[in-house]
């Protein structure tokens, strides 16, 4: 009887422990909206980088703007062409990604990551 008991109690402080001690965080579900929704309302400023004039993005909201940009320009608009240094580590997990394009299917490939 005696051994019956203890490993019942042994079994059930088995499992107890297994069980975490603090609430475990649910991931927070991401907003349903684009995060372009988010956009700035004004241009990011610019700096010139390798001699290029060169937007300085360092916000979701201005990569927001830019991305905005780029997807309602016509043919041949000058931010089709535009260079953009990011100025700080961004954070988009908030919000329902959509990549930076244009609507004719065409993907913004002028980004290029600096070091």
């Amino acid at each position: 009887m005696k051994t019956k008991v203890l490993s019942w109690i042994l079994t059930l402080s088995l499992l107890l422990g297994m069980l975490p001690a603090f609430p475990m965080q649910t991931a927070q579900a991401a907003d349903s909206n684009p995060w372009t929704n988010y956009a700035a309302t004004t241009a990011p400023g610019t700096v010139t980088y390798r001699g290029q004039t060169c937007y300085a993005i360092g916000t979701a909201a201005q990569l927001a703007w830019f991305a905005k940009q780029v997807q309602n320009a016509s043919a041949g608009a000058a931010i089709l062409s535009a260079n953009i240094v990011l100025t700080a580590d961004i954070n988009l997990n908030d919000h329902l990604w959509t990549p930076i394009y244009r609507h004719t299917g065409e993907v913004f490939s002028q980004v290029q990551f600096q070091t």
